[in-house]
């Protein structure tokens, strides 16, 4: 066998192999389990269309304009209450205390400090 024969016949091999498993692949669904829906049948008589009557129609009686509202008014809003002093105080001394301190520390040294009473 010459080389030229082997390669046309390895060539018509080739294509033979590829139309089959093509030709198995076409003849598989898409994915296991899944069918295709089926076509649904037209009815033989289709129902003669239903004849439309005039409609009785009448014309609209016009409609009052509803009243204005009032105008919305708002409650004033309260004045928010004087926050407390971020400071430690015994007796008459007040002394500040910086922002990164919780103010629940500073709360209770001041309670501390007040015989247990808190600052008011």
């Amino acid at each position: 066998m010459s080389r030229s024969t082997f390669r046309i016949a390895l060539g018509a091999v080739s294509i033979a192999l590829a139309t089959g498993l093509a030709g198995v692949a076409l003849a598989q669904p898409a994915q296991p389990g899944v069918t295709s829906p089926t076509p649904r049948a037209e009815p033989a008589d289709p129902a003669p269309p239903a004849v439309e009557e005039p409609a009785d129609l009448k014309a609209a009686n016009p409609q009052a304009a509803p009243p204005p509202r009032a105008p919305r008014t708002s409650p004033k809003p309260e004045p928010a209450p004087e926050p407390k002093p971020h400071a430690v105080q015994f007796g008459d001394v007040t002394v500040p205390v910086p922002t990164e301190v919780p103010a629940d520390v500073v709360d209770s040294v001041n309670s501390a400090l007040n015989g247990g009473q808190p600052r008011p």
